[in-house]
């Protein structure tokens, strides 16, 4: 029988997790870069407190977005061996909130590595 890995395709080991908390309009860095290091998103769980849009960047380059969440709104990216985001060498991976005094709370599991 066929099977599948879900394991990260560059084989960079296990995932790590970042825990996301957002409480007003503004950039969080989920994780944050380290020089020299590439950072991939394989997995992540958000809900939006209120409305807001939500914007996903390498560093200061944007990934996707802006993508409007109604309160209560959430995403789920699931695993499935490639990564949903990657950024360059040494930038964050970072989340922007357009809600003033909206809380975005969730986890993001992802590897960082120098290749």
């Amino acid at each position: 029988m066929a099977g599948f890995n879900l394991e990260p395709s560059n084989n960079s080991g296990i995932l790590s997790s970042a825990v996301v908390t957002i409480s007003t309009a503004g950039t969080a860095a989920s994780p944050a870069g380290v020089t020299g290091t590439f950072i991939r998103v394989y997995k992540l769980f958000l809900v939006a407190g209120g409305v807001t849009n939500l914007t996903f960047a390498d560093g200061a380059t944007t990934l996707a977005g802006p993508l409007p969440f109604a309160t209560n709104g959430s995403i789920t990216l699931d695993m499935d061996g490639t990564p949903w985001f990657s950024t360059s060498k040494g930038n964050a991976f970072n989340i922007q909130s357009s809600g003033t005094g909206v809380t975005v709370d969730g986890v993001i599991y992802y590897t960082q590595a120098n290749y």
